[in-house]
């Protein structure tokens, strides 16, 4: 594969895609390009334009949201469109062999119009999917059928892109993305907290409804009305957005003023703190296809309370060994999980270990071996 011309395009990537990209270049060589797009609207997709050791192109465009956010709680598959007039002049020009895509965009569509080998990076699942009909999920199954071969994060995207799209197995490849390193002084520190310690449950999030961050507040009134543990409790709440004042007026209303703490939106590198002062990660998401705040916080060596509307659920949380999975709705066993950790904090320890050693083959690797079997099958059915 080293002397094969392969284009990843992708729009628009955070930081965490660069390890990714740096690790399939070093695999393909220096005939291996990124395509992106100019205008980027995340401070963080701007600064990842200039991180990393892979080559790239960035194209003129722009995003025209089409379609945003709705189901009943509130979230849903939103839909729009990256647009670069220049894109089929570049690929053009680049003459690539095999072309990786992500997700079923108008990229794709370009790449697979225009006869490319065409590869599909895939995170949806039959939850995240469930609004999609009509002509978009007709053309799904139209991209699937001639896609070359799909990588996806887990086993719920394959789940979806088998069964929803008829996708064969051994055309998915599972190993898509993988989180930042931890730096090493705060895994360690992380892995000291004294056991007289408050119990501190960490949720790194945006402050959306589609989080679910008022279950984990009402599961927390609940667990502050517990009379079978005395230990004290505190919750961590990482992260803005435009259910901040809401969230804070429901706090004040159940009384957890002095138990929960909102600290806002923090720099990226900041986020390891959080995590190495914490004993257990909750995510209460109503809707999310890999989220990788699970990934971090298990590589900092917490147990996970997890939604099991997150589509990682399945692959990262082993029951009672490294944490629970729970419905957000639930708030009552919510408030069970929790208490978990407060009756028993040995159990902190314990279910960290279980996660650092779970966590440990979702790297960098891992995700560029699974696309180099990708390359290899999309070649094959060519």
């Amino acid at each position: 594969m080293s002397e094969r011309r392969v284009v990843y395009l992708c729009p628009s990537f955070a930081p965490y895609w660069v390890q990714i990209f740096d690790a399939i270049a070093d695999r393909v060589g220096s005939h291996f390009t990124v395509v992106t797009q100019s205008m980027q609207s995340a401070t963080n997709a701007r600064l990842a334009q200039s991180m990393g050791r892979f080559k790239r192109r960035v194209l003129r465009g722009t995003r025209l949201s089409l379609a945003g956010r709705s189901s009943e709680h509130g979230v849903g598959t939103p839909f729009g469109l990256n647009i670069a007039p220049a894109l089929p002049i570049a690929l053009m020009q680049l003459k690539p062999q095999v072309v990786i895509t992500n997700n079923f965009s108008l990229w794709t569509l370009a790449s697979i119009r225009m006869g490319y080998p065409t590869i599909i990076f895939w995170e949806g699942t039959h939850h995240t999917e469930r609004t999609v009909r009509g002509w978009r999920y007709r053309l799904r199954r139209w991209m699937a059928g001639r896609a070359g071969a799909f990588v996806v994060n887990g086993s719920a995207a394959r789940a979806y892109v088998h069964e929803s799209l008829s996708v064969p197995h051994d055309r998915i490849f599972e190993g898509g993305l993988c989180c930042a390193n931890p730096p090493d002084e705060l895994v360690r520190r992380s892995r000291e907290r004294p056991d007289g310690d408050a119990i501190n449950y960490v949720c790194v999030s945006r402050l959306i409804k589609g989080k679910g961050i008022d279950h984990l507040l009402q599961a927390a009134a609940l667990l502050r009305q517990d009379n079978a543990t005395d230990r004290p409790f505190t919750v961590t709440i990482v992260g803005d957005g435009p259910e901040h004042e809401a969230l804070l007026q429901l706090t004040r209303e159940l009384g957890l003023d002095d138990v929960v703490t909102f600290e806002g939106a923090v720099h990226p590198d900041a986020i390891w703190q959080y995590y190495a002062q914490a004993h257990v990660k909750v995510l209460p998401t109503l809707q999310d296809n890999w989220p990788l705040v699970a990934l971090e916080a298990m590589t900092m060596g917490l147990p996970l309370l997890l939604s099991h509307y997150a589509g990682s659920h399945q692959d990262l949380v082993q029951e009672g060994s490294n944490g629970y999975s729970f419905d957000p709705g639930d708030h009552g066993r919510l408030a069970e999980l929790m208490a978990v950790y407060a009756r028993a904090p040995d159990q902190v320890t314990a279910q960290g270990r279980q996660s650092l050693d779970i966590v440990r083959k979702y790297d960098a690797d891992r995700a560029a071996t699974a696309f180099m079997q990708a390359l290899r099958m999309a070649e094959n059915g060519r």
